[in-house]
C-alpha cells in the first residue's frame, strides 16, 4: 500500500484499478490515494471519467480490476455524503413517477417538500433547519420541491446531506445552477467545514470553483488519469490547457432548413403574465415582448422565476393558459395548439434532461428534436438522421452517435440535447442554462455555434448565471428581481445595462 508525503497510511487508496460503468471499463490501471488533512478536486472535461472516479469513493462505482482499500471514514459509506447530477434526476423521476401513480389512482397530488427530501432517512430531524439555514433554503423547507428552480433544488440536496453530519463530502458540480450569491455562500461553508475537519472531494469544470481550501488536484482527460498531485505544481496553465483542449469539430454548422414563415415581426408577446402556486407568487404581472431579430439574456437569482418564464414560452407550463400569451402571433388557447407551436421551438433544460430517461442511441435523441418527443415514436427520414448527425459531429460528439445517451456523462447528454433541440432550425430557441454540466472547451464551442444559429436567423432566449457565458449576438437583458417582478429589460446602451452582461 503506498504511504502519503509523510508516511502515513492512505484513508483510501487504488492501485492499478480499472472501474466499471455499466459494460464499460475506464480509467485502467488507476493509482490514486488520499490522506487525512487532504482536499482534492478531482477536474477534466466532459466525458473524462470524474463522476465515475468519484463513484468508487461512495461505493457506486465497481472496481473490476486492481485493488482498492477503505480506512477510516471512507470504510463507511455512511460517513461519505455524496451529491450529484445524477441523484439530482433520479429525484425529479421518483416525484415524475408519484405524480402519475396519483393521477391513475385519482388521489390528490402532493409532492415531497424540501423539509422531507433534506430529513429523509434521518435518526434526529433536528438537523434539517440548521442545514437548511446553512444552505440558506430554510425558506423554502414547506414548498413542494417540483416548483423549485435547479439551483434552489441543488441547495436542497446539498442541505440534505449536511443534515446527516458525514465526515467526507463528495461534490460532484456543486456550483452548476447556483447564482452568484448562493455560489459565494456554498464556498464560504466549505471553507468553514474544511476548517472544521470535514474531508472535501470537489468535482468542477469551473476553475473558479476550486475553493482555496483545496491541496490537491487529480486530472483526467479521455477515461485516464492524466495527471495528480499538490494543487500548486498541477493547476499550471499549462496543465489546464493541457487537460481542457478543444479538438477541431471538423464540421461546419449544418444549414438552417426552411421553417415557419418569418414574417412575424413579434415573436413573444406576454402582457401582465403572472404564475403562482397557492400564495407564492413565480411571476408578477410580466410584460415581455421579443421581436425577429432580438436575442435575449434572462437572469436573475435562484427562484427568481427565469425556467418557468422560458416555459411559459416553450408551451411547457400548465398556467400558460391563464395568462394573455402569443407566441408567433397566435394567442394561447386561440386554436393553434402547442404541438404545433413546438414545432418552430427548440429548448434545451434541466427539467427536459431529467425527464429524458428513455435508453436511445444518441443519434436517436438528437433526430427526437424533429417530433419535439421524449423518445422516438417515428421513424426518422434519410434527411432527419443525416442532419442529426452533423450536429452531433458539430458538437464533436460524433464517436457516440451509436452509445446509448443513459451510458453519456451529464455534460455529454446535455450537448446530444443541444443538438436535439438545433436539428429543426428552430424560430425560437429556448436555452435555459445550456451549459450546466459542461467543461470549459465546450462552453465556447457552444457559444460560438449559438452565434452562428442566431445569424441565420433563430431568435435565441438564454436564461444563465454566468454571462460570460452569453454569446456575442445577445442584444437584450431580461432581468428578474426575486420577487416575481421585471427589475430592468434593457439593450446594450440602454443606462446600466452593461454590469457583467453586454461586456
Amino acid at each position: 500500500m503506498t504511504h502519503g508525503e509523510f508516511g502515513e497510511i492512505p484513508l483510501f487508496a487504488l492501485e492499478g484499478a480499472t472501474l466499471r460503468i455499466r459494460d464499460r471499463r475506464i480509467l485502467s490501471g488507476t493509482d490514486w490515494s488520499i490522506h487525512a488533512g487532504e482536499q482534492w478536486a478531482v477536474i477534466g472535461p466532459n466525458g473524462s471519467g470524474k463522476s465515475t472516479l468519484v463513484g468508487a469513493l461512495c461505493g457506486r462505482t465497481p472496481v473490476v480490476a486492481g485493488r482498492m482499500y477503505r480506512r477510516g471514514p471512507f470504510a463507511d459509506p455512511r460517513r461519505v455524503g455524496y451529491v450529484s447530477f445524477e441523484l439530482q434526476g433520479r429525484l425529479m423521476a421518483r416525484e415524475a413517477l408519484h405524480a402519475e401513480a396519483c393521477s391513475f389512482s385519482g388521489h390528490p397530488l402532493r409532492g415531497a417538500t424540501a423539509a422531507e427530501v433534506i430529513g429523509e432517512g434521518l435518526r434526529d430531524a433536528r438537523t434539517v433547519r440548521p442545514a437548511a439555514a446553512a444552505l440558506d433554503v430554510a425558506h423554502l423547507l414547506q414548498r413542494d420541491i417540483t416548483v423549485l428552480s435547479s439551483g434552489e433544488l441543488r441547495r436542497v440536496l446539498i442541505a440534505r446531506t449536511l443534515a446527516a453530519g458525514p465526515d467526507v463530502l463528495v461534490l460532484d458540480e456543486p456550483f452548476e445552477g447556483l447564482d452568484d450569491d448562493a455560489s459565494r455562500r456554498l464556498a464560504q461553508l466549505l471553507e468553514d467545514l474544511i476548517g472544521h475537519g470535514r474531508q472535501l472531494v470537489l468535482v468542477t469544470h469551473r476553475f473558479e470553483a476550486v475553493v482555496p481550501g483545496i491541496t490537491h488536484v487529480i486530472a483526467l482527460r479521455d477515461g485516464r488519469v492524466r495527471f495528480q498531485g499538490p494543487r500548486p505544481s498541477v493547476m499550471t496553465p499549462a496543465r489546464l490547457r493541457e487537460i481542457y483542449r478543444q479538438n477541431d469539430p471538423s464540421a461546419a454548422s449544418p444549414a438552417a432548413t426552411p421553417g415557419m414563415s418569418r414574417q412575424a415581426s413579434v415573436l413573444v408577446d406576454m402582457r401582465a403574465v403572472t404564475v403562482a402556486y397557492g400564495r407564492h407568487v413565480v411571476l408578477d404581472r410580466i410584460d415581455w415582448q421579443v421581436r425577429r431579430g432580438q436575442h435575449w439574456a434572462v437572469v436573475g437569482p435562484n427562484g427568481s422565476g427565469k425556467s418557468t418564464l422560458l416555459s411559459l414560452v416553450s408551451q411547457d407550463h400548465p398556467q400558460a393558459y391563464a395568462n394573455d400569451i402569443t407566441i408567433f402571433g397566435h394567442r394561447k388557447g386561440s386554436g393553434e395548439t402547442a404541438a404545433e407551436l413546438r414545432r418552430h421551438i427548440g429548448v434545451v433544460s434541466s427539467r427536459l434532461q431529467t425527464a429524458y430517461r428513455k435508453r436511445l442511441r444518441c443519434v436517436d435523441v438528437a433526430a427526437s428534436g424533429f417530433f419535439d418527443s421524449i423518445g422516438l415514436y417515428r421513424r426518422p427520414d434519410g434527411r432527419q438522421r443525416a442532419v442529426s448527425g452533423q450536429w452531433l459531429h458539430r458538437l464533436g460528439l460524433q464517436d457516440l452517435a451509436e452509445r446509448f445517451f443513459d451510458q453519456l456523462s451529464y455534460g455529454q447528454q446535455r450537448l446530444v440535447l443541444i443538438a436535439r433541440a438545433v436539428v429543426k432550425s428552430p424560430r425560437l430557441l429556448v436555452l435555459d442554462e445550456p451549459c450546466q454540466g459542461l467543461d470549459p472547451a465546450n462552453r465556447r464551442r457552444i457559444a460560438d455555434m449559438l452565434a452562428v444559429i442566431a445569424a441565420s436567423g433563430t431568435t435565441l432566449l438564454y436564461a444563465t448565471h454566468h454571462p460570460a457565458e452569453l454569446p456575442g449576438c445577445i442584444s437584450h437583458l431580461l432581468e428578474l428581481d426575486g420577487q416575481g417582478k421585471v427589475l430592468l429589460q434593457a439593450t446594450p446602451d440602454s443606462p446600466g445595462a452593461a454590469a457583467g452582461v453586454f461586456d
